[in-house]
């Protein structure tokens, strides 16, 4: 895979998860995607780091990947863990920290032979309210390839996606992290 003419390593892209830990400098292609309370960014599928061109026709990125069995056995584990597919577009100023989800538009994702519908470009097509695509229930087994491609055109910027392994949050945490939380008292939202 080539980004910025240079060729993608997957030692170039592997992925902190702990929260408050930024990616290296080194890394000069990765988006750090802003913070989800639904997931948890868990691994990179790092064949999948691809660029979209810009362009002013029809374009075609595609990759081919195969599961480790680390990666297989831990999709396996339980039903928390997804693939998702995320996109984001090229910061202009070199920022790589807390970036939306943003795919290019108009865009067709097929997943293994599937067109994959899920409503990628968020509410009115309003940055930040954009939600990765869930690529899971058409995976392939350990063994057998994957294989991504994304269709776009008339792309006024440059755009980069990843696979990564996620782990979703249940409405049950999410509820009990929402009560942990301090409340606000009346009067300091009426000041």
């Amino acid at each position: 895979a080539y980004l910025n003419g240079s060729t993608i390593r997957p030692s170039d892209l592997t992925v902190s998860v702990a929260a408050n830990d930024p990616p290296k400098a080194s890394q000069k292609n990765y988006i750090h995607f802003k913070e989800s309370p639904f997931y948890k960014m868990r691994k990179l599928i790092p064949e999948t780091a691809q660029k979209i061109s810009i362009t002013n026709v029809r374009g075609v990125c595609s990759c081919k990947f195969k599961f480790t069995k680390a990666e297989w056995n831990l999709l396996e584990s339980d039903k928390k863990y997804k693939l998702y597919l995320f996109c984001g577009a090229a910061n202009s100023t070199g920022s790589i920290g807390n970036e939306p989800i943003q795919f290019p538009h108009p865009n067709e994702i097929r997943f293994n032979d599937t067109q994959i519908k899920d409503n990628v470009r968020g509410l009115k097509n309003k940055l930040g309210t954009a939600k990765p695509a869930d690529l899971t229930p058409y995976l392939r087994p350990l063994s057998q390839q994957n294989v991504l491609e994304i269709v776009y055109a008339f792309t006024k910027n440059e755009f980069f996606t990843y696979c990564y392994i996620v782990e979703e949050v249940s409405p049950e945490k999410l509820l009990q992290d929402v009560l942990k939380r301090p409340k606000i008292i009346k009067a300091a939202t009426l000041d």
